[in-house]
């Protein structure tokens, strides 16, 4: 571009892969000229063997009229340059008044797109809050059933996030917490009130049906796939350090961490 340009224009890095040509006392016509000149010197340039370089460009006047300020002219240029890379790239435009309009009208697009997906992620939220809060409903109404197990979702709900606090767990992962801990049992809507509600011992095939909840959790929760870090630790919060708890039976560290918090919580709260 050193080369190419002319001595009286004053070339400039504009920012990053950007320049700024600066022509006195220069036609658009001329302009168009002298980049199309550059355009071709660059294109014949070959960064890999059978690629050329390529260049967009835009171009913009400043008539001497007092709106005409270098903050306009550069925005004016930036829209011809905007009208060139859409336009296939490696080529150059002259700005005129139709790409001001085209681009007010892709703003106010732009805008509803946004004020649209803004709509949707809260109707997102909102549905997910519901859900949560119906699952909620069932499990507080599953543990009514046995003075037993009463409130004891939201007491495991309470050590969980005490627990994570503690060891200055991120917000966002105690909120996971807090909402695992409201479902964690959610499971044992499968498990028949018989076995359940047994006041004795439990026979080795009742406790293998009793463990199975889980894994019930698992199906009711798996198609709300917001969910899924929250499903992982109501998976694995019976299973244990020494690898022999539920359902999976994995050991130590492999057990996500919230689901050994969960797990803690929920012992302490049977004791």
């Amino acid at each position: 571009m050193k080369i190419q340009k002319r001595t009286t224009d004053v070339l400039t890095r504009y920012g990053g892969d950007e320049f700024v040509i600066i022509m006195p006392e220069t036609k658009a016509k001329d302009a168009v000229t002298l980049l199309e000149r550059i355009r071709g010197k660059i294109q014949e340039i070959k960064v890999v063997e059978d690629l050329p370089m390529t260049i967009s460009c835009g171009i913009a006047q400043s008539l001497s009229e007092p709106a005409d300020s270098s903050r306009e002219v550069m925005r004016r240029a930036d829209l011809a340059l905007y009208e060139a890379k859409s336009a296939g790239r490696n080529c150059v435009k002259i700005w005129d008044e139709t790409m001001s309009k085209a681009l007010s009208d892709n703003d106010i697009e732009t805008k509803k797109i946004t004020k649209l997906q803004r709509r949707i992620d809260g109707l997102s939220e909102q549905a997910e809050k519901v859900f949560i809060q119906s699952i909620w409903g069932l499990v507080q109404a599953l543990e009514a059933k046995d003075s037993y197990t009463k409130k004891h979702s939201e007491n495991v709900m309470h050590y969980a996030v005490g627990i994570a606090k503690t060891m200055k767990i991120a917000p966002e992962q105690i909120d996971v917490i807090r909402r695992a801990a409201m479902i964690h049992d959610i499971g044992k809507i499968g498990i028949p009130d018989a076995i359940l509600s047994k006041p004795g011992k439990l026979t080795p095939r009742e406790r293998s049906v009793i463990e199975q909840h889980p894994l019930i959790a698992v199906r009711i929760l798996e198609k709300m796939t917001f969910l899924e870090q929250e499903i992982a630790i109501v998976r694995h919060h019976h299973e244990k350090w020494n690898g022999r708890g539920y359902p999976d039976g994995i050991p130590n560290t492999v057990i996500p961490l919230g689901a050994r918090i969960m797990a803690v919580a929920d012992t302490f709260d049977a004791l």
